[in-house]
């Protein structure tokens, strides 16, 4: 292979490294076969100087030819990206990551503070457990959720705890912040020194949102193939995020022709076993 370089967004470039192509393939659930024929595709269809998005993107075509199932699970990142614009849509995807926790959960409630009432996006209940859930949507990768957003979270959280009554029982509360993009450094400094849990696309480690997706199976309908996107925002309007919830209750998908519906939930099906 003559060496090829890739252009990061910061403008430096690295050398063009299979391995990383083939870990994000093999995440997806290919096989080692398949992941070869790829790889030696996208390498060869490759300018000498190219970009992640562009690799992507092959890959991704490459691998929708193999499976709508596996091309869906390979573009999870952009899928929760697509859990908006309103925001709305990712706080009820949040809602049923926590519930397969055991989590009681309630969203969009509405909580007394000390000073004022405040809109909670996640409320979620377990034993003695009570967390406060804020969530960030952004509809860009490249954007980040900085230290003004975990600073003005941390305030609202401060006055709704200062209205309980019994010390234990603020101790029992906690505060999280979860976003489907990235926080910034200084953002996870502040919560660090706060006792703030935040949730993002790769973070933390153990417990980051990419890790509760694949090993919950919940998979967002944003990820199908079958559904045009004016399919989507109707589903989404109808509070369904979950390729699951097509599952149970296929009826959801009225509104489409009856041919299309046995696409729809056949691929869902297959999503999910996959998971």
């Amino acid at each position: 292979m003559n060496k090829k370089w890739v252009k990061k967004s910061h403008g430096e470039e690295v050398p063009f490294d299979p391995e990383k192509l083939r870990v994000s393939l093999l995440k997806a659930g290919a096989s080692e076969q398949l992941i070869k024929e790829i790889i030696l595709q996208v390498y060869d269809s490759t300018d000498e100087i190219t970009t992640t998005k562009l690799i992507y993107q092959k890959a991704y075509r490459l691998l929708k030819k193999a499976s709508h199932a596996l091309a869906g699970k390979y573009r999870l990142k952009e899928a929760i990206l697509q859990l908006g614009p309103s925001g709305y849509p990712l706080e009820q995807y949040i809602s049923h990551l926590l519930n397969y926790q055991g989590f009681k959960t309630e969203v969009g409630v509405i909580m007394k503070g000390k000073s004022l009432s405040h809109e909670v996006d996640v409320y979620a209940t377990k034993d003695h457990l009570k967390i406060i859930l804020e969530s960030k949507h952004h509809s860009k990768q490249g954007y980040k959720s900085d230290v003004k957003v975990a600073m003005y979270v941390h305030s609202r959280y401060r006055d709704i705890i200062n209205a309980v009554d019994r010390v234990e029982d603020q101790q029992n509360h906690r505060c999280v912040i979860a976003t489907n993009t990235r926080f910034t450094l200084d953002a996870i400094t502040y919560a660090s020194s706060y006792d703030i849990q935040l949730i993002s696309w790769d973070y933390p480690h153990h417990g980051s949102l990419k890790e509760r997706i694949e090993i919950s199976g919940l998979y967002p309908i944003t990820c199908l193939h079958s559904l045009s996107q004016e399919e989507k925002k109707v589903l989404l309007d109808k509070q369904i995020v979950l390729c699951q919830q097509i599952i149970d209750k296929p009826e959801v998908l009225h509104f489409i022709k009856k041919e299309k519906q046995l696409k729809i939930i056949n691929e869902c099906t297959l999503l999910v076993q996959t998971g």
